[in-house]
């Protein structure tokens, strides 16, 4: 890093986000009101609280740093996504991770008080101090 004019430690975060399944709203309040799971608005939170707390140090600089945590998150659909959902080779479904159906079966939406679909996605947050 030295050749590139880097010679101090620095902090780099990568996040990343694989879209899974399509879900009703009830199940997205429901995931949001577990208090086993952190949604990556959580835990971007606690990670500035963290950093203003000086959890993070310099003195483990390197790979051996990594921080890493899982979480997920969940978008409400727009319109022109939940047509695009209903297209069996529509490349809006190349964008869920090996998911060939990723919508929400018909009778399980019936019983939404809700007419949205919200996609949910698996999160991992890495941080390393190099």
């Amino acid at each position: 890093m030295i050749e590139h004019g880097i010679d101090k430690p620095f902090m780099i975060t990568f996040l990343r986000r694989k879209r899974l399944q399509c879900r009703t709203k009830e199940d997205c309040e429901a995931a949001f009101n577990s208090e086993y799971k952190y949604s990556i608005g959580d835990n971007l939170e606690n990670f500035i609280t963290d950093l203003k707390n000086n959890k993070y140090g310099f003195q483990n600089a390197g790979l051996d740093s990594e921080d890493s945590h899982d979480c997920f998150h969940y978008a409400m659909l727009t319109r022109q996504e939940e047509k695009e959902i209903q297209i069996p080779d529509s490349d809006f479904l190349l964008t869920f991770y090996h998911n060939d159906n990723p919508d929400v079966p018909k009778i399980k939406m019936a019983k939404s008080d809700s007419k949205h679909k919200y996609v949910r996605s698996y999160c991992k947050r890495v941080t390393y101090i190099i």
